[in-house]
C-alpha cells in the first residue's frame, strides 16, 4: 500500500534500517532484505544515526553503517546516483525482480534470512538463557525475611539436650520426612526406647512392636505415648496432645488467659501459646531434588502396581516432571512435592500441598510458621552422617550414643543407579514445584549447622 501523500511508510520492525522502504510491510523478512539491498545500492545517501555501539556487531556494521561521509555533488549528479531507486516505478520494479529471484532461488533467500536474522536469533537465545537463570535465581532468593530467620536461629541456644528418657507427660516426637533416611532413624528410636525399658504401650512407632505400618499418619488420641515417630504433621500432634491433656488445662493457669471487654465484663479462656511445651522433637532433611527423585522412584516405580505404566526418572523430560508431579499420588494418597510443608505446614489438603507454589497468597505465612516449628526441633541430615551423629550425641544422648547413622541404612531404594539420573533441565522443573521445600531445606541446613557448631563445642 503506497501512502496517498507520496511519502514512504517505514517498517515498524526495523525503523532505522527501512526508512526508505516505499511499501508498508510488517513482520515479513523478505522485505527487510530488499530494503537493506536498496540502501546498499543507494550508498551515497547518509544512513540515519546509529544509536547502538558501532562495534557491537561487525557484520551489522558492514551491512548497515555508513563508514565514510558522502561526497558533495550537484543536483544532476545526485539524480544520476539515485538511478535505481529514483522513482517509485523503478523501485517497485526492483522489488518485483528481487521477489522473483527469491522464489527461483530459495537458497539465496535462506542465506539472506540467516544473515539478517542473526541478531534476532541471538536475542532469542539470550532471552531463553536469561529466563532459565532467573528461574534458578528466584528459587535461590526465595527465603525467610532476615528478621524472621534471625529470630528463629536465635532459638538454637535455647534447645537443651534431652538427657532424660521421654515420658508420657514430656514425650519425644520424630517428624519423619519421607525419603530422607528416616526409616533408619525410626528403627533406632524404637530399639533405643526398648533398650531403656520403655514398653510398647508407651511407643507409637509404625511398623514396630504392636503398631501396624498403616495408618502411619493417624496419631492415637485415646492414650498418652512417650514417643511418636512417623510421617506426622507437627500441628496435628500439638492438637492431639491438647485434647489428651485437656483435664490438666482446666486448672493450669499457664494455659489460661483473660481480658476485660468493652462492656466491662471479664472473660477467661484457654490460649494456644503452649505448643512449645508439648514435646521435644527431631526431624530429618534432604536436598530437595534428590528427595523428590527418590520419592518418585520408590513410590511410583518400586512399589507401583505391576500392570501400571510409569517411566523411569532418567526417561522423564522437564515438561514430563512439570505435568506429572502435581497430578500423581501413590497408593497412600500422597504426592512427592513439598514434603516439609506436609510435615510442618498448616495445610491438611493433600492436593493443595502437592501443588503449592510461591504464587499462593499463603506462601509467606506458611513458610514463616513452618520455619518456626522446625526451629524447635533437632535437625539431622543423613547425607552428612558424621555430623548428624555429633548432633544426636549432644542433644539426644539416650539415642545418639547407641546409633551410627553412617551404617545400616533401611528402606533403601532398589532402583538402578542408571535410572536415578535426570535429564538436563529436570532439576529446575522439580524445584519450580518445590519452592517451599527448597526454602525450608536451606533454612533447615542453617539450623543444622548452628546446632552442630554448639554440639561440637561441648563434645570437645
Amino acid at each position: 500500500e503506497v501512502p496517498s501523500d507520496g511519502t514512504a511508510a517505514p517498517s515498524t520492525q526495523h525503523p532505522t534500517h527501512c526508512a526508505q522502504l516505499p511499501v508498508k510491510v510488517k513482520d515479513y523478512p523478505l522485505y527487510d532484505i530488499l530494503a537493506a539491498k536498496m540502501r546498499e545500492w543507494n550508498d551515497n545517501r547518509p544512513d540515519p544515526p546509529n544509536v547502538e555501539d558501532e562495534d557491537s556487531d561487525e557484520e551489522h556494521n558492514r551491512l548497515f553503517a555508513t563508514k565514510t561521509k558522502p561526497k558533495e555533488m550537484d543536483n544532476s549528479s545526485r539524480q544520476n546516483q539515485r538511478g535505481l531507486g529514483g522513482s517509485w516505478y523503478s523501485r517497485l520494479k526492483i522489488l518485483g525482480t528481487l521477489s522473483l529471484l527469491a522464489v527461483l532461488f530459495p537458497s539465496l533467500l535462506r542465506e539472506f534470512n540467516l544473515l539478517f536474522s542473526r541478531q534476532h536469533t541471538n536475542a532469542n537465545i539470550e532471552a531463553k538463557m536469561t529466563t532459565t537463570v532467573n528461574k534458578v535465581i528466584e528459587v535461590e532468593e526465595l527465603k525467610l525475611k532476615p528478621d524472621d530467620e534471625e529470630a528463629m536461629l536465635a532459638l538454637v541456644p535455647l534447645l537443651q539436650p534431652v538427657v532424660s528418657l521421654p515420658t508420657n507427660n514430656r514425650p519425644f516426637a520424630f517428624f519423619h520426612n519421607r525419603k530422607g533416611g528416616g526409616s533408619t532413624l525410626r528403627s533406632a528410636i524404637y530399639n533405643a526406647a526398648r533398650n531403656n525399658n520403655l514398653t510398647d504401650s508407651n511407643l507409637w512407632v509404625p511398623c514396630h512392636g504392636s503398631v501396624p505400618c498403616v495408618h502411619f499418619e493417624h496419631i492415637p488420641r485415646e492414650s498418652y505415648r512417650a514417643i511418636y515417630a512417623s510421617h506426622i504433621n507437627y500441628e496435628e500432634l500439638v492438637r492431639a496432645r491438647r485434647q489428651m491433656i485437656q483435664s490438666l488445662r482446666v486448672d493450669n493457669k499457664e494455659n489460661n488467659d483473660s481480658m476485660t471487654l468493652s462492656s466491662g465484663k471479664n472473660a477467661t479462656y484457654y490460649h494456644l501459646k503452649d505448643d512449645r511445651h508439648h514435646f521435644d522433637c527431631l526431624t530429618n532433611i534432604r536436598q530437595t531434588v534428590s528427595r523428590v527423585v527418590s520419592c518418585y522412584n520408590f513410590r511410583f516405580l518400586q512399589t507401583k502396581k505391576k500392570s501400571w505404566d510409569m517411566p523411569h526418572a532418567d526417561e522423564m523430560t522437564p515438561d514430563d516432571w512439570t505435568a506429572l508431579l502435581p497430578q500423581a499420588y501413590d497408593k497412600y494418597a500422597g504426592g512427592c512435592n513439598n514434603e516439609l510443608l506436609r510435615t510442618f505446614g498448616s495445610l491438611n489438603d493433600e492436593e493443595m500441598i502437592n501443588t503449592f507454589t510461591k504464587d499462593s497468597p499463603y506462601f509467606e505465612s506458611e513458610l514463616r510458621h513452618a520455619a518456626g516449628r522446625m526451629a524447635r526441633c533437632i535437625i539431622v541430615d543423613l547425607r552428612r552422617c558424621e555430623e548428624s551423629n555429633a548432633v544426636l550425641q549432644h542433644y539426644l544422648p539416650w539415642l545418639g550414643h547407641s546409633l551410627d547413622l553412617c551404617t545400616g541404612h533401611e528402606n533403601v531404594g532398589k532402583t538402578s543407579s542408571n535410572h536415578t539420573r535426570i535429564r538436563e533441565g529436570s532439576a529446575e522443573a522439580i524445584l519450580a514445584q518445590n519452592e517451599f521445600d527448597e526454602s525450608l531445606f536451606r533454612f533447615g541446613t542453617k539450623l543444622f549447622d548452628a546446632q552442630l557448631k554448639l554440639a561440637q563445642s561441648v563434645l570437645r
